[in-house]
């Protein structure tokens, strides 16, 4: 197996001042994040019944919420929901679209029924973008023996489409409240209407939210978050709200996501929303702004470059983190998920960052250290058709492209040595590799961004999948980035440390040849390793005794672990089939394979 070395591949530095505004767009990357988003405006409908902005739904139907006695029958889905709260699944709960509207349906063992949530509802809308769960059971605030549901959905406005969330009383078969982005908010400039919903956690329950997604920006604001709670109110959330103002100074834009993690110890969640450049924390108790933290990711290793170049892009993973030596970290990992090969704009911004503060003390945060490992395409000075045919002699700072490239399983924390750390891949970029000046250059001379020109644009960067170079990993200290240990020609899919009896935490290792295509589509699958790290080196624990990579799931980031980007934390397929107590690891081929006492082998 390959010795661990640390290593790290730097980006060239271009030395070059930029005219840019803090948010710059000057990078191709804007429109490839456009791609990621689901825009269009929702088809007409009969807007006759219309639904509030805020507040409790008053519509026609909803003082008929019984279902028909034929409908108690036995649930025709899995309990995924413990309503009652005894530690066991007790009910079935799915948001459906209808004639009437969307409704939520439930069902337990001896009862079925529906509740609408009006007749402009809709289950799966376009033009509407959720991060974050559509439905989840609250626990309880208006008195009862059964939990409450918060519901994400949308509203058909006609020629458009708004982000809606509702709190029902399953129990009594009422909706409790709800709340809606600005009625006439149809998208964020060019974005489509994107929005984050989650769950402040309290003692004994949660308290959802609504918040602005993707492109809240001065030029096209939303501008506040509703927080749930029994005799709130608010003049834009409504009745049932706390309202948030999730505005900042200047020239600011959101991210899609955010974390909810207790940053002042007072025992409620707290609400951290994402935006370039910084972080702004709100209390879970107040509302009010617990801190809100600038920083540069890539100042500290290029600072020579166009300040800004990167426009402060937080996508990636975030985790909220209490160090055991008293201090509390932010942990950023600014890089695709694994598996990710076809990607290349690779996260655009590939960085590993730590946001550090006294503990319980938000106010205190601050950037501890970061590694900026590159930024996908070229930022140039200022467009003009003077340079059309030299870009080069308008450039700023030349692009990494697959350079510097990180990918990242689950949120990237691990245990190594005894040590807080963060592990990743990352590739190191090698031989020529078309830089595509002439047609990024193209694209902002006017007329901007033509469909030719697009297309000119796409399928020459696409070409850089197959840029070669060498996979390796590393593991950095949490507290200060400090390296613990690297591999080359490896490329780590997952950890777990439900493999084995000892419950050792091992990782799943693929072997990389050197000088290897980015998208690996020049290596063929093998028989992957399970490894552990002992004392930072590399130690067999078996290989899978059949060829081929792991299956990999997404998972919801939720609570301290939250994401900036639109690409959740990701997991391996595991599954206790025979109740041994260990799982059984699936491939992306749908064989499984588990321990058998001495080795790994085939699930029959």
């Amino acid at each position: 197996m390959p010795a661990p070395v640390p290593h790290r591949p730097k980006a060239p530095s271009a030395g070059i001042v930029v005219l840019c505004t803090a948010i710059c767009a000057c990078e191709p990357e804007r429109a490839a994040d456009d791609a990621r988003r689901e825009d269009g405006d929702a088809s007409p409908t009969d807007t006759s019944i219309t639904f509030p902005d805020a507040g409790v739904i008053d519509a026609p139907g909803l003082d008929a919420l019984d279902a028909p006695e034929d409908d108690a029958a036995t649930p025709t889905r899995a309990f995924a929901f413990d309503l009652d709260r005894d530690g066991t699944n007790d009910t079935h709960l799915a948001l459906l679209d209808g004639a009437g509207g969307a409704a939520l349906r439930v069902e337990t063992a001896t009862d079925a029924f529906e509740i609408p949530l009006g007749a402009t509802a809709r289950a799966t809308p376009g033009g509407v973008t959720f991060s974050g769960p559509a439905l989840q059971a609250i626990g309880d605030h208006v008195g009862g023996a059964r939990s409450e549901v918060a519901v994400a959905f949308a509203i058909d406005r006609g020629k458009n489409a708004s982000a809606a969330l509702a709190v029902l009383d399953v129990e009594a078969r009422l909706l409790v409240a709800s709340t809606s982005s600005p009625a006439d908010l149809a998208r964020f400039e060019s974005y489509g209407l994107a929005t984050f919903v989650g769950a402040l956690e309290e003692p004994a329950r949660r308290a959802p939210f609504l918040a602005p997604g993707y492109g809240d920006a001065p030029a096209a604001l939303w501008g506040y978050a509703c927080v749930f709670r029994v005799g709130a109110t608010s003049s834009r959330c409504g009745a049932g709200f706390v309202e948030i103002d999730t505005r900042s100074d200047g020239n600011w834009f959101r991210e899609v996501g955010g974390l909810t993690s207790d940053l002042d110890g007072d025992g409620t969640g707290d609400l951290t929303l994402v935006y370039h450049t910084r972080l702004r924390s709100y209390s879970g108790r107040t509302g009010l702004l617990l801190a809100d933290t600038e920083y540069d990711v890539a100042l500290a290793d290029e600072p020579s470059s166009p300040r800004w170049f990167h426009s402060g892009r937080n996508y990636g993973t975030l985790s909220f983190a209490r160090g055991a030596d008293g201090l509390d970290r932010t942990l950023i990992v600014g890089g695709a998920p694994v598996g990710s090969f076809a990607d290349y704009n690779c996260n655009v911004s590939r960085f590993v960052a730590v946001l550090e503060q006294a503990r319980a003390m938000p106010s205190t945060r601050h950037l501890a250290w970061s590694d900026y490992f590159g930024f996908a395409s070229s930022i140039f000075r200022t467009y003009s058709p003077a340079y059309a045919s030299d870009p080069s002699a308008d450039l700023a700072r030349l692009g990494d492209f697959t350079n510097g490239c990180i990918h990242r399983f689950a949120d990237s924390r691990v245990v190594v040595s005894s040590e807080e750390a963060v592990m990743f891949d990352s590739f190191v970029a090698s031989g020529t590799v078309d830089t595509c000046l002439d047609e990024q250059y193209a694209l902002y001379l006017p007329p901007t961004w033509t469909p030719e020109k697009t297309a000119a644009w796409n399928a020459c960067i696409s070409r850089i999948v197959s840029q070669p170079g060498t996979w390796g990993m590393q593991v950095r200290r949490v507290r200060d980035g400090m390296s613990l240990t690297g591999s080359l020609n490896t490329y780590v899919w997952g950890a777990t440390d439900r493999l084995l009896p000892s419950r050792e935490l091992v990782f799943v290792v693929e072997s990389m040849p050197s000088g290897a295509r980015f998208d690996v589509s020049d290596v063929p699958a093998s028989a992957m390793h399970v490894w552990a790290l002992v004392d930072g080196l590399w130690a067999a624990r078996g290989d899978l005794p059949i060829v081929g990579r792991p299956r990999i799931l997404t998972t919801p980031a939720s609570g301290d672990v939250g994401v900036g980007s639109f690409a959740d934390p990701t997991a391996l397929d595991l599954t206790d089939v025979d109740g041994d107590g260990l799982s059984e690891l699936a491939l992306a081929s749908g064989a499984r394979v588990e321990w058998s006492g001495s080795a790994f082998v085939v699930v029959p």
